[in-house]
């Protein structure tokens, strides 16, 4: 591999650098070696290394690399206002892509960072927390590593000498190995039982959520062999069953749920699970938390999500780069009555302040949008409630559809009905065309492009939602259907009208107006878009699609940038196939 890959935390900690924590639990000053050898100090003091693995993983969010290569080229995110298309969107990315092999060296120097933990930690204070939890960051690297380049390079061991020969190794081996290893983990209990406020530690459940990842990734990788239109749970082999029905367990154990119980209600609103003061919430399993007091634990993800506003510092809106706002299928994606759709999108803007959402300003709106599915009399009505927040030439206001409903507004505030244009030539040219993703709005640190909010990696619906996909997939309907209906029953604010009768076509288009997806509707589509609609902007949509070999048939029918044949994995990249002669083959495609 890569020299650079396995540079050890020794020479980084020599060197100066400090690593930001991420709770209470790494407040540790950094270590020094004072007059010891290096590798004495860090033999007798491996939490400075741990220090090191857990900063690592901020790359995970801080940077828009993660979103490119988790969200772009898939049926949700478009970019707008003339910003070109990626390779990743378009499907015609080469081995050089910058994108592909930033984050393959991101995943590997965090690997790299827990191998060092194990190794230092082992030799002489052998703390079982740090060797747990070193173990379930180095899995939960091959993780995001199989679901992207498929077969890679399994290293255990710390490198201090890199040797530039480390073959890749077939993804059911990395599986087998890594399921193996987190059952351990699990099993030995050192771990902690709960989080508590350190969202960053992993937890026992943390660590069964992963186990249910690795067994679905598992299940479907070396068990399904129906591309597309075809899958096919009936065809599914008896052992693929039993790696789809492991998937299901694990998930349940993750969210405390006994064998054979019934899932309970998720115990929030979908707003109160994203509202900003109520980041550690019950719901969280594991996330990405940020120090909030210096720059290494900043995100942009509060940035990337939505169309352009202007110029921060001039317009008072939030900074957003145009590149990740919605597609045409995403302006349809949340049906009417779903709560989720004002819980994840800022539909009224404030002018010059758009964070008078959270801090009670006063401020005329500046950009009002609607659903698809709110009539122009609505919509007008809606806003004559307090004409008093509209104003001519401050407020634009559209309907966003296929073809789009503008407003006009006279110097009282009362709006009547604009002009009418198709959503491409709207968000192609206007400033504000479309709503922004405010999942992460950080109210507290309002700096352009950047904010502190936790991320979540692990939560209790998208785990629900794991384990309805497994027991779909194990042929076992019924608990499929609870799993996905305690979700949508949250939806819909509690009530029944979100439940599921069952796999069909006409329960599907009961929460969906748009086309399906090529080769018409099939059951996995349900879950697919009920997973679109709970886990919007969070990064998991081409891992979602191309777990579920899906991946051709949503892109052929969404992505309007697609310019190439569509590839279910990523390509090696040029410079480690060029350093690493482990590696003796490419991609298909490539």
């Amino acid at each position: 591999m890569k020299k650079s890959l396995y540079i050890s935390g020794l020479a980084l900690m020599l060197a100066g650098m400090s690593f930001t924590s991420c709770s209470d639990f790494l407040d540790a000053d950094n270590k020094t070696t004072a007059n010891k050898g290096a590798d004495d100090a860090l033999v007798n003091q491996p939490d400075g290394l741990l220090m090191e693995a857990y900063a690592s993983i901020y790359e995970f969010a801080r940077t828009s690399v993660d979103i490119a290569i988790n969200d772009e080229g898939t049926d949700l995110y478009i970019p707008v206002r003339g910003k070109n298309p990626s390779d990743i969107d378009k499907y015609t990315l080469s081995a050089s892509n910058d994108e592909v092999y930033t984050y393959w060296k991101k995943v590997y120097t965090m690997i790299n960072n827990a191998n060092a933990v194990v190794y230092y930690n082992n030799q002489k204070v052998k703390n079982a927390s740090y060797d747990a939890e070193a173990k379930f960051l180095r899995n939960w690297g091959y993780y995001l590593l199989t679901q992207q380049y498929g077969d890679v390079p399994y290293v255990t061991e710390y490198i201090s000498t890199p040797n530039g020969s480390y073959p890749r190794v077939a993804v059911a081996t990395i599986y087998d190995s890594c399921i193996k290893e987190l059952k351990a983990v699990y099993e030995a209990g050192a771990l902690p039982a709960s989080k508590g406020t350190n969202l960053a530690q992993p937890t026992q459940a943390a660590c069964a959520a992963l186990l249910s990842k690795f067994y679905l990734a598992k299940a479907w990788d070396c068990y399904v062999t129906e591309e597309g239109s075809s899958v096919d749970p009936s065809k599914v082999s008896a052992d693929g069953k039993t790696a789809f029905n492991e998937a299901a367990s694990w998930a349940e154990k993750a969210l405390g749920i006994s064998a054979g119980a019934a899932p309970a209600n998720l115990p929030l609103t979908f707003a109160d699970k994203w509202s900003p003061a109520n980041d550690n919430n019950t719901e969280v399993i594991w996330a990405i938390q940020s120090n909030g007091a210096a720059e290494l634990g900043a995100h942009v993800l509060a940035n990337e999500y939505g169309n352009y506003y202007g110029d921060q510092a001039k317009t008072g809106y939030k900074q957003v780069g145009s590149l990740h706002a919605q597609s045409n299928k995403s302006l349809y994606l949340f049906a009417k009555g779903d709560s989720r759709y004002e819980a994840t999108f800022m539909t009224a803007i404030r002018y010059k302040d758009y964070f008078a959402y959270y801090n009670g300003g006063t401020t005329k709106i500046g950009f009002q949008y609607f659903p698809y599915y709110v009539t122009e009399g609505d919509a007008i009505s809606e806003m004559g409630k307090n004409a008093s927040n509209y104003a001519t030439g401050e407020t634009k206001a559209f309907i966003l559809a296929n073809t789009c409903t503008s407003f006009e507004f006279d110097a009282s505030g009362k709006a009547s009905v604009g002009e009418k244009e198709s959503y491409s030539d709207l968000y192609s040219q206007t400033v504000g065309s479309g709503v922004c993703v405010k999942k992460y709005d950080d109210p507290v640190y309002t700096k352009s492009g950047a904010g502190y909010r936790c991320v979540p990696i692990f939560h209790s619906s998208d785990i629900y939602l794991t384990a309805a996909e497994a027991y779909y997939m194990a042929g076992n309907d019924s608990k499929a259907l609870e799993y996905v209906n305690k979700v949508r029953y949250r939806a819909y604010d509690n009530t029944n009208s979100g439940e599921l009768a069952d796999f069909t076509e006409t329960e599907y288009k009961k929460f969906y107006e748009y086309e399906a997806p090529e080769g018409g509707f099939k059951p996995i589509d349900i879950i697919l878009d009920e997973r679109a609609r709970e886990l919007y902007a969070e990064r998991t949509r081409w891992i979602d699609l191309r777990r579920t070999n899906q991946l051709e048939r949503y892109n052929v029918k969404y992505n309007v940038n697609l310019n190439s044949k569509v590839k279910d994995l990523r390509p090696i990249p040029t410079n480690e196939m060029g350093a690493n002669t482990g590696i003796t083959y490419q991609n298909e495609g490539y």
